[in-house]
């Protein structure tokens, strides 16, 4: 179900996309295959998100707007230009299989973080011991993580309102939060 709706909004960024494109005047299928580019080449790299849908819409609306007016200028430059803003905006890809709709769904910014899933795992498992025991072993045994873990999945606060609130900053949020998945995918067997 939410592979359908990054679909959805996949196809509903890319309609917004052809209609500014054409706003612009550049060539519609140089347009569809500057959009197409960015797409594939994030989709079979390990392509970075934010942990928020509508950031991610608009930075990868920016982003390709950007492309838009580089096109205006030349079609091979808008290649390049393009080119290297997804391989920017991706990690290497560390031999992870492409499926025809991890394309779709993984080609602009949005996708479930990993920290999301913890949170919709939990939301359905929240009443069963093995949950409850997990929380409770790992208050015991990793606290800072757990404090992390309790702000951000059992709260789900916001980053900048853990940051706020503790005065620290995002990546030291982020390494607990690791250290917390990691824990939570070895306890529940879960794989990537």
């Amino acid at each position: 179900m939410e592979k359908i709706k990054q679909i959805n909004l996949t196809i509903f960024e890319v309609i917004i996309l052809l209609f500014i494109s054409t706003i612009m005047k550049n060539d519609l299928t140089e347009s569809i295959l500057i959009i197409l580019e960015f797409i594939v080449i994030r989709a079979i790299r390990d392509s970075m998100h934010y942990d928020n849908t509508y950031k991610c819409i608009v930075m990868s609306t920016l982003i390709m707007v950007s492309n838009f007016l580089v096109l205006m200028y030349g079609f091979d430059l808008a290649i390049i230009s393009t080119f290297l803003s997804a391989i920017f905006l991706s990690k290497s890809n560390s031999g992870k299989r492409l499926k025809i709709g991890d394309i779709f769904a993984e080609g602009f910014m949005y996708k479930k973080s990993k920290y999301d899933k913890m949170i919709e795992f939990r939301s359905k498992h929240i009443n069963e011991e093995k949950m409850q025991e997990f929380e409770r072993r790992l208050n015991k045994h990793a606290p800072k993580a757990y404090m992390f873990y309790e702000m951000r999945i059992i709260k789900e606060m916001k980053y900048r309102e853990i940051e706020k609130e503790l005065e620290c900053d995002n990546r030291k949020i982020t390494d607990q939060l690791d250290i917390a998945f990691s824990i939570f995918r070895t306890y529940f067997d879960i794989e990537d």
